[in-house]
């Protein structure tokens, strides 16, 4: 099985996209970057589970770009007064 193809199909990584919390309020459980990161984390484990080398790099890639996304988040709202 080969999980590249569900990787690139994701619409997680969506900036547009609004989460929020079961109380209807935005915050950290709802937050899309940490989604991003938790879910990429899952697929990098499943493809590895898998034994699916493609998926795998695939899915360290889109790992490393939801990473470097929530660090730049985090750098920005740390330089916001």
């Amino acid at each position: 099985m080969h999980m590249q193809s569900m990787i690139s199909d994701l619409a997680w990584h969506q900036p547009g996209m609004s989460h929020r919390n079961e109380l209807g309020a935005p915050g950290l459980a709802g937050d899309p970057a940490i989604d991003a990161v938790v879910s990429s984390a899952v697929l990098v484990a499943c493809a590895f589970r898998l034994r699916d080398e493609a998926g795998l790099i695939a899915a360290l890639r889109t790992l490393a770009g939801a990473v470097d996304r929530l660090d730049a988040e985090g750098e920005a709202a740390d330089a916001a007064p």
